[in-house]
C-alpha cells in the first residue's frame, strides 16, 4: 500500500490534487488536505463530477483566498503548539493541586474517579454541591443519568439512555438499558434499534469499568494530538485487557494517522477478531484502505458495515467518498 507524501507535490493536475486531498482527509492529515484542494481549486479546473460538478472555473479560482487562509491558520497553530504546551503544562499542575483537595471532600472524590475522562466540563458546576453525592447533584445538574438504572421509564427512553451511558464510558449500564428496551418492547423497532447497539457500539465482553476509563483517556490524548502518549496507553490496555476490543480499534486509527497502513490493518483485524461486529473497526479498515487507492477492499468494508448498521452515518459518509474516489 503507497501512503501519500507529507509534503504536497506539484504539478498535479486539478482532479488529482482533488483524489489526494480525500486521501489526505481520511488520514486524519487536515492541513495537508487543505493544501491539495487549494490547488485543485487554483487550477480552475475543477472535476466535473461528485461534489464539484456545479462549480465553473471562475467560481472555484474564488476559493483559492480561503484555502490559504486555512492553511495559514495550520500555520499558526504549529508555531504556537509549543507555548500552547507549556500553557497545558501548567494547567494540568493546578488540575493535580485540585485533585488533591477534592480528595478531602469523599463525595467529589467519587466525581473524579467516576467520570473525570468522560466529562471534564463539569468543573465549575461541582463547585456549587460541595460535599454533596454525585448522584444527587452533580450529574442531574449536567443533565446526565445516574449510575443504577432508573426504573419506570419507556422503552424509548432506555434507549436514549443506554446512548448516553455509553458516551460517559457506562458500558454495563449501558448494556443493562439495551436489555432492559428489549425486556419492554420485544420484537419492537426500539427493541431492533437497541440489540443492533449492543452488537455494534459495547464491547462484546463484559469490561472493568477501569479499563474504560484508561480507554477514554487515551482517547482524549488522540484528540489534543499526543499520538505517541495515546499508543501507550491503548497498547498498555491490550495487554492488560486482551479481550477488549476498543482498545485495539484506537491503535488502528493512530497508525492511519501516522501513516503506518499496514500496521493499522493488522491491529484492526485483531479488534474484529475479538468482535465481528465492532462497527468502528470496520470503518477504520474502510478508511485505511481507502488512502492507498485500494477502493475495492474499502468498499467491501464499508458493506460489512452498513450490514451491521444499515443507518450508520458516517459509513454512509465513507461510501459517499470512495465513490467519488472511483469515478476519478
Amino acid at each position: 500500500m503507497r501512503v501519500p507524501a507529507k509534503e504536497v507535490p506539484h504539478g498535479l493536475s486539478a482532479d488529482e490534487y482533488v483524489k489526494l486531498s480525500i486521501q489526505y482527509s481520511l488520514l486524519g492529515w487536515p492541513k495537508q488536505a487543505l493544501t491539495a484542494a487549494r490547488k485543485a481549486f487554483e487550477s480552475g479546473k475543477a472535476s466535473r463530477r461528485g461534489i464539484f460538478k456545479d462549480l465553473n472555473p471562475q467560481d472555484a479560482r474564488k476559493f483559492a483566498p480561503l484555502f490559504e487562509f486555512l492553511e495559514n491558520t495550520f500555520e499558526f497553530q504549529e508555531q504556537a503548539s509549543d507555548a500552547f504546551k507549556k500553557s497545558l503544562t501548567a494547567l494540568q499542575a493546578a488540575a493535580e493541586l485540585a485533585d488533591q483537595k477534592m480528595d478531602e471532600f469523599e463525595p467529589l472524590s467519587d466525581i473524579k474517579r467516576e467520570i473525570k475522562g468522560a466529562v471534564d466540563f463539569f468543573g465549575e458546576q461541582a463547585g456549587k454541591y460541595f460535599g454533596k453525592t454525585l448522584e444527587e447533584y452533580i450529574l442531574p445538574a449536567l443533565g446526565l443519568p445516574t449510575r443504577d438504572l432508573p426504573e419506570g421509564l419507556t422503552a424509548g427512553e432506555y434507549l436514549d439512555l443506554a446512548q448516553r451511558y455509553k458516551e460517559m464510558g457506562w458500558t454495563e449500564q449501558s448494556r443493562d438499558a439495551c436489555f432492559k428496551v428489549r425486556e419492554l418492547e420485544p420484537g419492537s423497532d426500539y427493541a431492533e434499534v437497541a440489540m443492533r447497539f449492543l452488537r455494534t457500539r459495547l464491547p462484546r465482553q463484559p469490561v472493568p469499568h477501569h479499563a474504560v476509563q484508561k480507554n477514554i483517556e487515551g482517547y482524549n490524548q488522540l484528540s489534543r494530538g499526543d499520538l505517541d502518549g495515546a499508543e501507550k496507553t491503548f497498547r498498555a490496555l491490550t495487554r492488560t485487557y486482551e479481550s477488549f476490543e476498543w482498545p485495539y480499534g484506537n491503535l488502528g486509527l493512530i497508525y492511519i494517522r501516522k501513516g503506518e497502513l499496514e500496521r493499522a490493518k493488522s491491529v484492526l483485524w485483531k479488534a474484529l477478531d475479538l468482535n465481528g461486529d465492532y462497527i468502528n473497526a470496520w470503518l477504520h479498515l474502510a478508511r485505511a484502505w481507502a488512502a492507498c487507492l485500494e477502493l475495492s477492499e474499502a468498499r467491501s468494508c464499508i458493506r460489512k458495515a452498513l450490514q451491521l448498521d444499515p443507518a450508520d452515518r458516517q459509513a454512509k459518509s465513507l461510501e459517499e467518498i470512495i465513490t467519488v474516489l472511483g469515478t476519478m
